[in-house]
């Protein structure tokens, strides 16, 4: 079976960071929508989607989920998310996990103790719905996982002969150590595989979920902008996706390198070239003048024989060269998104999350690149922001706000007429509060003003207090 596309259809989220429970919904007259912006105020939960999406598809891939994602939850507390996905416009997917954070006692050398924080997954599951005209539409569980009982279900599927209870131990207790998912580790994968009560058409759907779905997300965090603004040895993730001359689709991850020079093998560099042609194209017409080029300083040839070359990433503008790691932060966005935009731009089977698209980039080129990719990305864009000049370029469907409300995060307006200006809107709406799904807790300059002004006379204080223990 082939990915030929991939939609985020919502996105569930309880007990992660500040979002008592919130769905953003990305459905609009039963379709998923290609763009979707999401907008609030600082701490509302804005980012917390963006994070979710990161953590299902790293459970997805069998990733391990790390520390920053730990602290994403508050200890001893159930959290869950469940994202729908819709897969070739004829499966529905549904990914269910629930986690919970909590402290345990390691040992460590010596006989020592210490305390080491965990996060165990109390249930995942997995279930689709066929889409098929001849048909009702019927959801299907492929596996779900219960720790309560321990057991995977549907039980014909997985009987619990001994065999198969040792690769089941196996496998919660390989997720325990290693922060990953049951469902889609190795054992269960091969259960899955091997079975004769699950036929094939649901063994493909699983098989394809598993192999492609990680490398079709791309999720840009803000702690990956800081990675790539503040350590010049970061690479930058440069997502792919081209048409070879035999018909066949070339797509993945490629790391960019940023420091002084990197050793690339001959493919990884045809890869680069081809990611930076295509980038090469679109950033003249965002920053005029500019182009990213990967410069060859030298070929030496690996233990086995491999011939390498020694490479470094450079700017170009107007005849001067200098090294990209020597770019501005908004320059260095621009290009490590710009080829995940790119890929959604063009292939229906992209799905890219950002968080904070405004941070970096101009207000009014912000616009235009939201009017280029809403008329026509074939992909999906889902991004937060703080600029408000999106409302003016998008639909009213395609933006999301955050609540005030932590039981009800998110939030789509519908009673906007087609001449109103989803902007204006948005500014009465935060300006007249009502109730508690409102847009925004107020703030009072008045009381923002006296707070400076203590602040202030602590500080005078603490220097006088310092000049007399001189």
């Amino acid at each position: 079976m082939e990915l030929r596309e991939l939609k985020i259809n919502s996105i569930n989220i309880e007990n992660f960071k500040n979002v008592r429970q919130g769905e953003v919904d990305l459905i609009y007259k039963e379709k998923p929508l290609n763009i979707v912006g999401i907008y609030g105020q600082n701490g509302s939960g804005k980012t917390t989607v963006i994070e979710a999406i990161n953590v299902i598809s790293k459970l997805i891939d069998s990733e391990n989920l790390t520390d920053d994602i730990f602290d994403m939850l508050e200890l001893d507390t159930d959290a869950q998310a469940k994202a729908v996905f819709t897969i070739n416009e004829k499966y529905i997917i549904t990914y269910t996990v629930k986690l919970v954070k909590r402290l345990e006692i390691s040992e460590g050398e010596l006989g020592s103790k210490a305390l080491k924080t965990v996060i165990d997954i109390l249930s995942e599951s997995l279930t689709t719905k066929i889409i098929r005209k001849d048909i009702q539409p019927k959801t299907v569980t492929v596996v779900s996982f219960e720790k309560e009982t321990g057991e995977f279900l549907p039980k014909y599927r997985f009987p619990a002969t001994k065999l198969n209870q040792n690769k089941f131990k196996t496998v919660i207790k390989n997720s325990k150590e290693q922060s990953k998912s049951i469902i889609f580790g190795e054992s269960i994968k091969e259960l899955i595989n091997e079975s004769n009560n699950i036929d094939k058409e649901l063994k493909d759907v699983y098989n394809l979920i598993t192999s492609e779905l990680k490398d079709n997300i791309f999720v840009y965090s803000n702690r990956m902008s800081g990675l790539i603004n503040t350590n010049m040895d970061f690479p930058i993730p440069l997502y792919f996706y081209y048409e070879l001359p035999d018909r066949n689709q070339a797509f993945g991850v490629f790391p960019l390198p940023t420091k002084s020079s990197a050793k690339l093998s001959s493919k990884e560099l045809n890869v680069a070239k081809h990611v930076l042609e295509q980038i090469n194209i679109v950033i003249p017409k965002i920053i005029p003048k500019l182009s990213i080029n990967i410069k060859e300083l030298s070929k030496q040839l690996d233990d086995d024989g491999e011939e390498l070359h020694v490479v470094e990433v450079v700017s170009e503008r107007e005849g001067r060269v200098i090294p990209f790691r020597s770019e501005s932060d908004g320059i260095k966005k621009i290009v490590s998104i710009l080829s995940a935009l790119i890929n959604a731009y063009s292939s229906p089977r992209a799905i890219v999350a950002i968080d904070e698209l405004d941070s970096g980039i101009y207000e009014f080129l912000l616009g235009e690149l939201l009017e280029v990719f809403s008329r026509g990305a074939r992909g999906q864009i889902i991004f937060t922001s703080h600029n408000l000049r999106p409302l003016e370029i998008l639909d009213k469907e395609n933006i999301i706000f955050t609540t005030v409300n932590p039981e009800n995060r998110y939030t789509r307006k519908t009673d906007i007429k087609p001449s109103n200006n989803l902007r204006d809107v948005y500014l009465r709406n935060i300006q007249v509060l009502e109730g508690e799904d409102s847009l925004y807790k107020p703030t009072n300059t008045f009381e923002i003003q006296k707070a400076f002004r203590k602040a202030r006379r602590m500080n005078f204080e603490s220097e006088s207090y310092t000049k007399g223990e001189l």
